[in-house]
């Protein structure tokens, strides 16, 4: 069965919650759902913590925003199974200031010309996100009757950009889409252009196919013309690329409001999917297996030092012995044994005696602070 992979729910400019999203689309048939909310970390967390919810598989995901300054358009990039990881958790933390940012500023403007709009309510109903939309500020206004939808003529006079701008539009600052393809990229999951007639991405479309830097292009969309669909259809051909399908669910925060599963994915596509991010996070472990290390301190005993910290790479090998603290004397052996110990190849620790013969001295506590390491590392 297919899957919608392309939602949005109050993690983001939604009206929907998460929990809510797995049984619309079960309802709807579909075995595979991605809530891909704009520049959050959130859905992919809930993703991860919820694998699967009313008998539908949830697939990890975001929708990246980044602009296209060379032809001044954002752009907007699927990410699905990304890992969470710092680049995306630092993304999507700076991607929320600098939106939060810009929207009270217009909620202070609006405020001035509307004396019945209050920022706190929209900031209620934004609460899930973590920062503010503009989807937030509308529902507020609709919802006293002092605007004619959620993105009509009010919504284009305040937050319009052409032909003329809005009264109190102030927009966050994007990132270049090199920028948010290498996030994409450093989190190790599969990177899919969004809905390119949206933005008239397809010029920016075709150089990124021809440089190889997507994995897929989305071309079941609502708003997809036929001819960038036809167009679509045979580069994803001639390149071997995913073709996915997404209704861009937004719930009642939107012109034309769709029910999850209008827009689907087929299975060989989301398996494919699944494939290529698995492959990805295979190949990242076994490239960084030997940079894994641990770090483990033995408080010393008997020793005029305080602590011995001993790190261990993944295969058991000594990374570094380091003796820490004031010591009153140094004799010429003391430093000797760190220095034997340093960068040793798989040494196997069971008690100073066969080091020295004084127990607990100083290689004694090196001994028991390796032991520990290899005890805890398991």
């Amino acid at each position: 069965m297919p899957g919608d992979l392309h939602t949005h729910t109050t993690f983001s400019d939604g009206s929907t919650p998460a929990d809510k999203l797995p049984f619309l689309a079960a309802c709807a048939g579909m075995t595979h759902l991605a809530i891909s909310d704009h520049d959050s970390i959130r859905s992919v967390r809930y993703a991860y913590a919820h694998p699967v919810q009313n008998g539908v598989h949830l697939i990890p995901a975001t929708e990246l925003t980044a602009y296209d300054y060379e032809r001044a358009h954002r752009v907007h990039l699927l990410c699905y199974w990304p890992d969470d990881c710092a680049a995306l958790a630092d993304f999507s933390a700076m991607m929320a200031e600098r939106r939060l940012t810009a929207m009270l500023q217009s909620c202070k403007e609006l405020e001035a010309i509307c004396p019945q709009f209050r920022t706190e309510e929209a900031l209620e109903l934004a609460k899930d996100s973590g920062t503010l939309f503009k989807a937030q500020v509308m529902r507020v206004l609709w919802q006293y009757g002092l605007a004619d939808g959620m993105y009509n003529a009010v919504y284009k006079s305040l937050f319009g950009l052409k032909p003329v701008r809005g009264r109190i539009l102030h927009t966050p600052r994007y990132e270049p889409v090199d920028t948010v393809l290498d996030v994409i990229k450093a989190s190790r999951a599969v990177v899919v252009l969004a809905h390119p007639s949206v933005y008239h991405s397809m010029e920016l479309a075709r150089e990124l196919i021809a440089a190889g830097r997507l994995d897929g292009v989305e071309i079941d969309h609502p708003r997809n013309t036929p001819e960038d669909r036809a167009e679509l259809t045979r580069l994803a051909k001639e390149n071997g690329l995913i073709v996915t399908g997404g209704t861009d669910y937004h719930g009642i925060n939107t012109v034309t409001p769709r029910p999850v599963g209008a827009f689907t994915t087929g299975d060989e596509m989301i398996a494919r999917i699944g494939d290529i991010a698995k492959a990805r996070k295979s190949t990242y472990k076994d490239k960084n297996k030997e940079q894994i290390k641990m770090t483990y301190t033995y408080n010393n005993k008997g020793t005029c030092s305080v602590r011995t910290v001993v790190e261990l790479n993944d295969d058991h090998t000594i990374k570094s012995v380091q003796i820490l603290g004031r010591l009153r004397r140094q004799p010429e052996g003391h430093r000797q044994a760190a220095a034997r110990h340093e960068g040793r190849g798989r040494h196997r620790p069971h008690g100073g005696h066969d080091l020295w013969p004084q127990a607990h001295q100083l290689p004694d506590q090196i001994a028991q602070a390796l032991k520990g390491a290899l005890a805890e590392m398991g």
